[in-house]
């Protein structure tokens, strides 16, 4: 249809021409923008309101990050307090920290007497060492200790399962002092 007011050809679903005439109404008011594309979805604000996102969702990611960092903190803290306690008031004679025991790693030495788990079972006494041990059943080579059981057979023990697992000494090992190593044949 074309618009009495300015002559532009409109299509015919048209209910406003961009001069402003309005066809329903036969009036004419404001023209139309040159650019009608709405102020909330041009390019300009779509960025502004995301970098303000981003903002929004950085702070928040940091905030949870310090809770977990703080909680954290506060956790060690009550660990130590415990440990400290324990150690004022002799509660316990295996704590790791005060008590007669300490980890295997680091303590690996020749004579040095193993134990095992929580309840600290004696397994056997360190012989000797090997950069080089190979494990009967795959083949593989790996850093090995052989161990002298209560039994008199001897073992073939993983130096790594050792420092890293849950292996203990007494802290007054007299092995441990000598700190001797021989490696294995």
């Amino acid at each position: 249809m074309q618009c009495p007011e300015c002559g532009l050809e409109n299509p015919p679903t048209t209910i406003r021409c961009d001069c402003g005439y309005n066809f329903n109404t036969g009036v004419k008011g404001a023209p139309a923008l040159e650019n009608p594309e709405p102020a909330h979805i041009s390019g300009t604000n779509i960025f502004q309101n995301n970098s303000q996102s981003f903002g929004c969702l950085f702070v928040f990611m940091i905030a949870v990050f310090l809770a977990i960092v703080y909680i954290s903190y506060d956790s060690e803290e009550e660990i130590k307090q415990d440990n400290h306690s324990a150690k004022s008031t002799n509660e316990y004679s295996t704590n790791e920290q005060y008590g007669e025991w300490t980890f295997a790693c680091g303590n690996i030495w020749v004579g040095v007497k193993l134990y095992y788990g929580s309840s600290k079972m004696y397994v056997g006494d360190v012989i000797c060492g090997s950069n080089n041990a190979v494990n009967p059943i795959t083949g593989e080579t790996f850093r090995g200790v052989k161990v002298k059981m209560p039994s008199g057979s001897i073992e073939l023990k993983d130096r790594n399962d050792i420092a890293v697992g849950k292996w203990y000494v007494k802290k007054n090992d007299p092995a441990i002092a000598r700190m001797e190593w021989r490696e294995c044949d």
